[in-house]
């Protein structure tokens, strides 16, 4: 007869407060496993679904025995309560933020823009149906989740994200501008539309994320934390996309100015700044052994002293730690998650 697993038992009395909280990141960790298998199926396999539902039901079972026989610490999540809005969601970094903090209790409004959007990219952008996915993940943790089709480039649309957040949660706490999107070529031989869709998303979007969603931070009265996805081509001078170099720089220059000014108001502003992230959709173009023979430089960057790339989790950890009370006098930081890039000789 099989036994339930540890992380799964209904008697958690007897669990000291360590125990206990590593037993519920366990299980939230599983349920995000869990609904990304299960959206990932689709409707192929009746039989492997219905395992994977049950599976699913079980974890959630164990997670409110544990919730239920715990102490305040430990039922309350780092961002517990809280509201996030998080551009760029429907895969990649973006949604694994989005998963992140809704295991440590936020509520999330998700957007990514669903088209593509110019031919002077070099890979499809995420779908609708990525998107979609992305819902389905954050509410398999229990928490609420809305999504809105958003062009970051148009502060209108991003407005309607923030609006969305007001309407459904009535609030907003976190702002997480992570839409961004890439190219390569030689600074002089790039086209004007690859040097503009790269600074619109990357740059104009934050700020047109940033301005959006001030307002009513302020209004609220009650801080506020606004991450923005950097890069660490925003501290290195990494070739060959100057743009995006140039566009990554400028968010820097942005948080800067915006952490001055918004600290009266208890709002701070940081940016996160991976080395190479796994699984996010985003290619130069050119494959990657390719591009390292014709750029030494490239290849440099690319030589990490701890690891070649980091996962998309090792950046939503940081965001976390930004996004919560943990951080709650971290503001102006160049928060680095680059496995040693921008520190190398």
């Amino acid at each position: 007869m099989s036994r339930r697993p540890e992380a799964e038992r209904s008697d958690w009395t007897d669990l000291d407060l360590l125990t206990r909280q590593e037993a519920y990141g366990r299980l939230q960790e599983e349920i995000t496993e869990t609904g990304t298998r299960l959206a990932e199926l689709g409707d192929s396999d009746e039989a492997e679904r219905g395992l994977l539902e049950a599976r699913l039901r079980a974890l959630r079972e164990a997670a409110g025995d544990l919730t239920d026989n715990a102490t305040t610490e430990v039922v309350m999540g780092r961002v517990q309560g809280k509201v996030a809005l998080i551009t760029g969601a429907a895969r990649g970094q973006g949604r694994s933020h989005a998963v992140r903090l809704a295991e440590e209790g936020a509520d999330v409004v998700v957007t990514d823009v669903c088209h593509d959007i110019s031919d002077a990219l070099p890979y499809p952008l995420a779908s609708k149906e990525e998107l979609d996915e992305t819902v389905e993940l954050v509410r398999a943790t229990g928490r609420r989740c809305v999504a809105v089709q958003a062009d970051v480039r148009s502060v209108t649309e991003v407005r309607a994200a923030v609006d969305a957040a007001r309407a459904e949660f009535g609030r907003l706490d976190i702002v997480v501008a992570n839409a961004g999107v890439m190219s390569s070529g030689s600074a002089w031989e790039l086209s004007e539309e690859a040097w503009d869709v790269v600074v619109d998303v990357n740059l104009k979007g934050a700020w047109n994320t940033a301005r959006a969603a001030i307002p009513w931070l302020i209004e609220a009265g009650a801080g506020g934390s606004i991450i923005m996805i950097s890069s660490a081509a925003g501290i290195r001078g990494h070739v060959p996309y100057a743009h995006y170099v140039a566009s990554k720089h400028g968010v820097v220059g942005l948080m800067k100015a915006l952490s001055n000014e918004l600290a009266p108001h208890r709002i701070r502003v940081n940016t996160v700044h991976p080395t190479g992230v796994s699984d996010t959709g985003i290619s130069v173009g050119v494959p990657v052994e390719e591009l390292a023979a014709r750029e030494p430089l490239f290849a440099l960057a690319a030589m990490n002293p701890l690891a070649p790339y980091v996962e998309p989790r090792d950046v939503s950890n940081a965001v976390l730690f930004l996004a919560s009370d943990e951080g709650r006098y971290v503001t102006g930081l160049q928060f680095t998650v680059d496995a040693g890039s921008t520190n190398k000789p």
